[in-house]
């Protein structure tokens, strides 16, 4: 028979969490700036992880929250690490977002039937591959 623990031993250890967790997040005090570029990543891995395109307004909120946190909690430490978590983290969401949108191939806004091509033909030669006809243009 397994003895069970008493209710108020888990509740008692609940307790020491935040304690716990300050303790740590002390001693990790002269390191946060090491965490900077995991937090900036660990942003740009989420948007890539959506499973669709967010929109733009979106992927400001990660950012915009962290910031408001910032702001209204300047006496809670833990709730400054939180917000500073998100203000990195949406950083890097923002930054995988503009840079999608700055590579962004145009997209045609209807299917093309056919489409004209002209350029010159500076070498045509028959060669022994799958296409009867191979092709290179060179440089002018």
């Amino acid at each position: 028979m397994v003895a069970r623990r008493p209710l108020g031993t888990l509740v008692a250890r609940l307790r020491e969490v935040p304690s716990v967790v300050a303790g740590l997040l002390a001693e990790e005090r002269p390191r946060f700036i090491n965490w900077l570029p995991v937090m900036l990543g660990v942003g740009m891995a989420a948007y890539f992880a959506l499973p669709q395109e967010p929109e733009f307004a979106a992927t400001l909120l990660p950012l915009a929250t962290g910031l408001v946190m910032w702001g209204a909690s300047r006496r809670h430490f833990a709730l400054l690490i939180v917000a500073g978590t998100l203000i990195v983290g949406g950083t890097g969401f923002l930054i995988a977002k503009l840079r999608t949108m700055w590579v962004a191939a145009p997209v045609l806004e209807h299917s093309l039937r056919s489409a004209e091509v002209t350029g010159c033909w500076k070498n045509l030669s028959r060669m022994q591959t799958r296409s009867p006809v191979d092709a290179a243009h060179h440089g002018d």
